[in-house]
């Protein structure tokens, strides 16, 4: 990143993803920190990071602005969405559900 300054800005929203299903919760979150206009999946895994790393404010700010790019956004949404669902590890699925309902994003 150093030798192209330019590279995609979608690039920290991915590393974001695979830190956070790699177990680098805290990692993650720096990642999703830098993503200008992230999407809704990005989102939603960093209402998840958010609240695993108990940070309830942070989980609630970034469910508002989930809110914003998804209104009816809830959980069985994102189970079912193709983007996540592709993931096929029940448990980390189970862990990615879990933790935003925890933060406050409803089934």
């Amino acid at each position: 990143m150093r030798i192209y300054p330019y590279f995609p800005e979608w690039y920290w929203g991915i590393a974001g993803i695979i830190a956070y299903f790699g177990n680098e919760t805290k990692e993650a979150l720096g990642h999703f920190d830098k993503v200008i206009q992230p999407s809704a999946v990005v989102l939603f895994t960093a209402v998840s990071a958010a609240q695993e790393m108990n940070e309830p404010e942070r989980a609630l700010e970034l469910i508002g602005r989930l809110k914003e790019v998804v209104p009816d956004a809830n959980t069985d949404l994102f189970r079912n969405a193709r983007q996540i669902n592709s993931y096929k590890d029940p448990a980390m699925m189970g862990r990615l559900l879990d933790a935003a309902n925890a933060a406050g994003l409803e089934w």
